[in-house]
């Protein structure tokens, strides 16, 4: 299982209660200076794989994260999110 960690040159400010569900996560790059707000689902996955979790767990705990059961967190939509985060640069493999 692939587990997921921080991407260099990246700064993360989480505010979990910042929305009705899944809260809002800014991740900012700090070489290009480029800011992106994740907010509810999105935000929860972020969140648990910043947490350096498997995705298994990411799903396990953005589900608890958004008060919803685990088969309602799609896995291919999470392995879409964490895909297009590693490309971004706010998430590297480990």
């Amino acid at each position: 299982m692939t587990a997921w960690e921080r991407g260099e040159g990246w700064g993360v400010v989480d505010r979990p209660d910042g929305s009705d569900r899944g809260g809002c996560l800014y991740a900012a790059s700090l070489v290009s200076g480029e800011i992106m707000v994740l907010q509810g689902a999105a935000a929860a996955v972020a969140r648990a794989a910043l947490e350096s979790l498997d995705t298994t767990a990411i799903r396990e705990a953005a589900a608890a994260d958004l008060g919803v059961g685990q088969d309602e967190v799609d896995e291919d939509v999470v392995d879409e999110l964490l895909e297009e985060l590693v490309t971004l640069g706010l998430l590297r493999s480990r």
